[in-house]
């Protein structure tokens, strides 16, 4: 076997630290790459991302994939049946999420009840206008 000849001339701290430096900026580099591409990938399917959240949050008694249920098994040592939602869960969804619909359906209430004022004044002071005298 060949031996490598040992490096007489340590590394100076100056070269140390330069060295470090160039370690850490690939480093910081190589991770700005990969959340690049994790964003990417998450504009590009941000619409099947959300269904899918949305169908696992609405329907989690449908089949999960293989791999998934072993992981699970894995992580719990109880067993825990797969129960779908039931109204009382729906209910508890929409509770939560009534707040925010809410802040969606208020606006739209207010502007149709302001044209329907709006066309009830225009109307009663329109009949007075025409009435005969």
């Amino acid at each position: 076997m060949t031996q490598q000849p040992i490096k007489d001339n340590p590394l100076t701290p100056l070269e140390k630290l330069l060295a470090d430096k160039h370690r850490l900026q690939t480093a910081c580099r190589q991770q700005a790459d990969k959340l690049n591409d994790d964003f990417n990938y998450i504009q590009e399917n941000a619409s099947s991302i959300f269904m899918s959240c949305l169908s696992s949050l609405l329907f989690s008694g449908s089949k999960k994939s293989d791999k998934a249920q072993v992981s699970n098994e894995q992580q719990s040592t109880a067993v825990q049946p797969n129960v779908a939602l039931g109204a009382a869960d729906y209910f508890t969804i929409v509770k939560s999420m009534a707040p925010v619909l809410w802040d969606i359906v208020q606006p739209i209430i207010v502007s149709w009840s302001i044209k329907k004022a709006r066309k009830w004044i225009l109307n009663l002071f329109s009949k007075k206008r025409n009435s005969p005298q």
